[in-house]
């Protein structure tokens, strides 16, 4: 099972839910890869990658590598593939044949030693983010509940509609997952009715992550949630998200 991590607007919590849901899957007993196509390199951060210099899923897309695959130093089933810094879209653009397909070429081999591929794609709808939904079997949006954040969601659903007609009928949306959630502030339960508005109500995941300090601190100290805190609100949250999104893909 592919599943990526997709808003084209930036800190809604993508990258703290791809690597958080990565290591509560292989709690679950499940082996997981995780892959990031972030030239930020946020996800390689926290998985403890701090070397550039070494081969990255942006070499093998770029053909002058096989897809590197690191293991967690803490977490066994965790893997994860680390972005570089090059401008891979760039590179991408100016390949004329099959530069959509790259990554779903470099996962298909790979694809059933694993129970989850986890992509965390950039904050943009470009042949980065378009390469990762040609691979996926399944689309999952953060989206945080504030002002304007339902602005890129039509985007999204345009950019999504288009990769399943013209190049991958299997994709799915899994679910839009409320994120950095915050119950004191009044504007959050209007808002909170707008998206049930703006998206199939049935696509909204039964869990909130809510706005919890641990998880922006864990991210700060290269861990995630489960090793920092893992008795947090954060924790529990990603626990929960993590077992709908197991029953959601059995």
């Amino acid at each position: 099972m592919i599943i990526t991590f997709l808003n084209n607007k930036g800190g809604v919590g993508k990258t703290t839910t791809a690597v958080n849901v990565a290591h509560a899957l292989t709690i679950e007993g499940k082996r997981v890869l995780l892959i990031d196509l972030d030239r930020q390199r946020n996800a390689s951060f926290i998985m403890g990658h701090d070397d550039s210099s070494e081969a990255n899923i942006f070499d093998a897309l770029a053909g002058k590598v096989d897809i590197p695959i690191y293991t967690h130093d803490q977490i066994a089933d965790l893997h994860y593939s680390p972005a570089g810094r090059v401008d891979i879209e760039e590179i991408l653009l100016l390949q004329r044949i099959g530069r959509e397909s790259k990554l779903k070429k470099l996962l298909d081999p790979i694809k059933k030693i694993y129970d989850y591929i986890l992509i965390d794609c950039p904050p943009s709808l470009g042949m980065i983010s378009l390469n990762a939904l040609v691979a996926s079997d399944k689309l999952v949006i953060p989206i945080q509940l504030e002002p304007f954040a339902f602005l890129g969601t039509s985007e999204i659903a345009s950019f999504f509609s288009d990769v399943k007609k013209e190049i991958n009928n299997q994709l799915e949306i899994l679910g839009y997952l409320k994120t950095l959630y915050d119950s004191r502030l009044s504007q959050t339960r209007d808002i909170e009715e707008l998206l049930s508005q703006h998206v199939n109500k049935n696509k909204i995941f039964n869990t909130t992550i809510r706005k919890n300090v641990a998880l922006s601190e864990a991210s700060n100290m290269q861990k995630t949630i489960f090793e920092y805190a893992p008795e947090s609100t954060g924790a529990k949250n990603y626990r929960d998200f993590t077992k709908e999104i197991i029953q959601l893909t059995k």
